[in-house]
């Protein structure tokens, strides 16, 4: 879930439900859950998560979670949840990066603008 572009190749696919194994490291757990979750309300797909270390996690297209359960509780940990299986097109998945690009464009423009101008030395 760390590379957008697969991502939103399964977004453009129609997929409706992604089962992502996982290995997080405790401190991390969140972090990456709420990336997951992330992908899938850019791409319009529901997220079940199962990490060795972290937060099992199942999600809706929409980034509602539905339940969570961190696995530091417990030797062994489960998690018992009905997930949607149902695509939802995206603008994101469609268009994919454009308003970033625009932001990068328009901050290269500012820079441009707003650089400081040689004064002229009067005589």
């Amino acid at each position: 879930m760390d590379f957008p572009g697969l991502s939103r190749e399964y977004g453009r696919g129609s997929v409706g439900l992604l089962l992502v194994p996982a290995w997080d490291f405790d401190a991390d757990g969140w972090l990456y859950e709420r990336m997951a979750i992330l992908r899938g309300v850019e791409d319009g797909f529901s997220i079940a998560r199962a990490p060795r270390h972290g937060i099992l996690s199942g999600s809706d297209s929409r980034g509602r979670v539905l339940a969570e359960r961190s696995t530091a509780a417990a030797p062994f940990s489960t998690m018992l949840t009905q997930v949607p299986v149902n695509h939802k097109a995206t603008l994101y998945s469609r268009a994919g990066n454009w308003f970033a690009w625009c932001c990068v464009t328009l901050l290269l423009g500012l820079l441009v603008f707003a650089r400081p101008r040689p004064t002229s030395a009067a005589a």
